[in-house]
């Protein structure tokens, strides 16, 4: 099941940054590289922002400020992670959408 979810996250990532990238290009802004590779790292900060609300909620429970370090620590390299990933798969999905446009 989580290799269902991780294919359909990159799958969904890629189709996303070539509808973002024809937009981009469709307007002549023909600076793609970047904008590609943030449309992709995008859904960590939504990990982020909830994993932060999760562990502050926590926190509020009783948890230790060790504990809470460590899973603030946890959730942020989750993050980084998640971040890198997507924005490689757009970026690579977005050079090739160009390659096959103008190739």
């Amino acid at each position: 099941m989580e290799r269902f979810q991780i294919g359909l996250f990159l799958l969904m990532v890629a189709e996303t940054a070539v509808i973002h990238t024809y937009v981009q290009l469709c307007h002549e802004d023909y600076n793609w590289w970047w904008n590609s590779f943030c449309v992709g790292a995008c859904p960590a900060l939504y990990l982020a922002l909830d994993a932060t609300l999760r562990t502050v909620s926590y926190f509020a429970s009783g948890i230790g400020a060790r504990a809470l370090m460590a899973l603030m620590c946890v959730n942020f390299v989750l993050a980084t992670g998640v971040a890198l990933c997507g924005g490689t798969v757009s970026f690579f999905a977005a050079f090739k959408y160009n390659q096959y446009i103008y190739g």
